[in-house]
C-alpha cells in the first residue's frame, strides 16, 4: 500500500498543529500538553505510513526523540527554556529522521538565537540609542546582509553583531548597577518555524 497520501495529510495536520503552537506561545507563553501529545501520537502514524520496521528503525527513531528530550531538558532545568518547548522538541524528534533532525535543530537554534537577541535589543532600545558602540555592531550586521541575498552566512553575521551589541548593553547596565533585563522568549515560535522547513523540505527538493 502506498502511504504517500497518508503522509501528506499527516504533514498538513502537523503544520496546523505547529501554527497553533505559535499562537499559544505568542499569546500566553504556553504550549499545551494536549498539543504536544497529539503531535507525538501522530508521529507513530507516520512510521506506519512510511513502512518503518519496528526493529531497528522505530527503535532508533524513539531513541533519537528520547535523546533530544533529555538534551533540552537540561535547558529547562537551568530555566533557559520552558517545559512546553522541550516537550514539543521531543515530539517533533519522533517525526524526523537523523538526516533531517540535525539541520532542524541547527535552524531552530539560529532562529531562536535571533529571536532572543531581537527581543532583548528591542526591550533595551533606549540603551541602544544611547550607546554608539552598540549601534556600530548593528550597522555592521545590516551591512553584511546588504552585500548579497540573505543566506546562512549573513544570518550568522547579523546574529553575531546583535550579540555583541547585547553584550555591550549588559556590561554598561552592570557598570551602572542596574539589573540586566530578563525576557521571556517564545522558543515555540523558533521550533515551529524550523519544523515547517523540516516538514516541507522533502517536497521542495522533489520539485526543485
Amino acid at each position: 500500500m502506498n502511504g504517500q497520501p497518508l503522509l501528506f495529510v499527516l504533514h498538513a495536520f502537523l503544520t496546523l498543529l505547529l501554527g497553533i503552537a505559535i499562537y499559544t506561545d505568542l499569546r500566553a507563553r504556553i504550549i499545551p500538553n494536549w498539543l504536544n501529545g497529539i503531535i507525538a501520537c501522530l508521529a507513530l502514524l507516520t512510521w506506519v505510513g512510511s513502512g518503518l520496521p519496528i526493529w531497528p528503525d522505530m527503535a532508533i527513531q524513539a531513541g533519537l526523540a528520547v535523546g533530544v528530550f533529555a538534551l533540552f531538558a537540561i535547558f529547562f532545568i537551568i530555566d533557559a527554556m520552558g517545559g512546553g518547548d522541550v516537550k514539543l522538541l521531543g515530539a517533533l524528534a519522533l517525526w524526523f529522521p537523523l538526516e533531517t533532525l540535525i539541520p532542524f535543530l541547527v535552524l531552530m537554534s539560529l532562529i531562536g538565537g535571533a529571536l532572543t537577541l531581537g527581543m532583548y535589543l528591542y526591550a533595551n532600545r533606549a540603551a541602544i540609542r544611547a550607546n554608539a558602540k552598540a549601534w556600530h555592531f548593528l550597522a555592521l550586521g545590516a551591512a553584511g546582509l546588504g552585500l548579497s541575498q540573505l543566506n546562512a552566512v549573513h544570518l550568522m553575521i547579523l546574529i553575531w553583531c546583535a550579540a555583541m551589541a547585547a553584550v555591550l548593553i549588559m556590561l554598561k547596565r552592570r557598570r551602572q548597577g542596574k539589573a540586566v533585563m530578563k525576557i521571556e522568549v517564545p522558543y515555540g515560535v523558533a521550533i515551529s518555524l524550523a519544523g515547517f522547513w523540516a516538514i516541507y523540505e522533502r517536497y521542495l527538493n522533489h520539485f526543485g
